[in-house]
């Protein structure tokens, strides 16, 4: 049998052999050789290449598997390996039973946070091996969901790659290295972003995997967040997303906000560590006509959090940012900053970074220059790592360094 190694795409893919009629034959591991009769193929649906699932503070996660089996199949065996050799995390083969009426299997393993893992599976028939096939770079670590506006998504002026080999990127549907531009956005950017400085110094402090969903979007007033049909007075500069109910007040029609819970959904409850909101700049000094109080902040914010939450089906946190810099003239709107501030002070969320001390000589207006996104992404670093230290035991730390 030929070993096929594929990485996993869109589809999830990573198994696949054709035996053909002309009398191909493969060799399998065990060495015995398998006559195909038929086309037979095995689809892994979890896990896929570059996924990262969520520890738990005591640094241990779960990794889902599933599946289709070939035609034929009686059996999943699976064996969990460090990669590049670090431990041996499965001295033997662990059994899968496969679902007589559709073919799919499922299961699961525990194992530490630490380096990239590799996920061995074998299709068996009466005890012979029909064929095999692996994933790479699967790994248990620390997931992050971005979402607000331009600054988190692809707005920066250097399009950015990790130094890391351990930070990855999940778009709601596959993974990938978390190269800028960054998947998963709700708008059409396609610039730099924090995210691989952020990466890159997290994967630096707690040496495991670090993943990151982007669901920003440009220019958005947190208005525009809201759920559908969740009303508000004035409508914000930008009036996409926006809409009016039947007695002409102005309403969200709730894409964003759909399109973030629909993007979370597959990481599944618990399976990120929090929820990182950098939005204001379109709220703060707005002109009139389309102004937001602080008090209608406070209380839009604290909607979208609570109904996100409900929509997921568990509490997970949300570290939000004093952000309302528009330029060097305007560094700052202090009734935005003190609602973003009243939301944290009331338990509903965490202490974000301070972005609007990121000045002028870190930006290109309201964006960031590289320096800046390196800036940004460090401060975001920061501030998780405060919220996370307290929380996580000493064994979750200081591991060496494993690509």
């Amino acid at each position: 049998m030929e070993r096929l190694l594929y990485g996993s795409g869109r589809l999830h893919v990573v198994g696949l052999l054709l035996l053909m009629l002309c009398g191909v034959r493969a060799q399998g591991a065990s060495g015995a050789a398998v006559q195909g009769a038929q086309a037979v193929a095995m689809t892994i649906t979890s896990p896929q290449q570059f996924e990262v699932f969520q520890r738990s503070d005591s640094n241990m996660g779960t990794i889902a598997i599933s599946g289709i089996a070939p035609a034929g199949c009686d059996e999943i065996l699976y064996k969990l390996n460090d990669s590049d050799g670090w431990k041996t995390l499965m001295k033997n083969w662990a059994s899968l039973r496969v679902n007589t009426v559709d073919s799919t299997f499922s299961g699961a393993v525990q194992a530490p946070g630490g380096g990239w893992y590799q996920l061995d599976v074998r299709a068996m028939s009466q005890s012979k091996v029909m064929l095999e096939t692996s994933v790479f770079r699967i790994g248990i670590g620390e997931v992050f969901v971005v979402a607000g506006q331009s600054n988190s998504t692809n707005y920066g002026a250097e399009v950015k790659t990790p130094e890391s080999p351990l930070v990855s990127a999940f778009d709601g549907v596959s993974w990938r290295a978390a190269h800028d531009p960054q998947p998963g956005v709700q708008d059409a950017s396609t610039g730099g972003s924090f995210i691989p400085d952020f990466g890159d110094a997290m994967a630096e402090k707690y040496h495991v995997p670090i993943g990151v969903l982007s669901a920003g979007a440009g220019a958005t007033s947190v208005r525009q967040w809201l759920p559908k049909g969740a009303e508000y007075d004035l409508p914000p500069t930008m009036e996409k997303y926006c809409a009016r109910n039947a007695d002409g007040k102005w309403m969200s029609t709730g894409d964003l906000f759909n399109g973030l819970i629909r993007r979370i959904a597959p990481l599944g409850a618990h399976g990120f560590r929090a929820l990182l909101w950098h939005q204001g700049e379109s709220d703060a000094h707005q002109p009139d006509g389309h102004t937001c109080t602080e008090g209608e902040y406070v209380t839009m914010l604290s909607r979208i959090i609570r109904e996100s939450r409900l929509q997921a089906g568990w509490d997970f946190p949300w570290i939000v940012a004093l952000t309302t810099f528009h330029s060097e003239a305007d560094p700052s709107d202090p009734a935005i900053r003190s609602a973003q501030q009243r939301v944290i002070s009331s338990g509903l969320a965490i202490q974000g970074p301070d972005t609007d001390k990121l000045g002028a000589e870190y930006r290109n207006g309201v964006h960031f220059k590289a320096a800046g996104q390196k800036a940004h992404g460090l401060a975001w670093a920061a501030a998780v790592e405060s919220y996370i230290d307290p929380l996580i035991s000493v064994a979750a730390t200081n591991k060496p360094h494993r690509r």
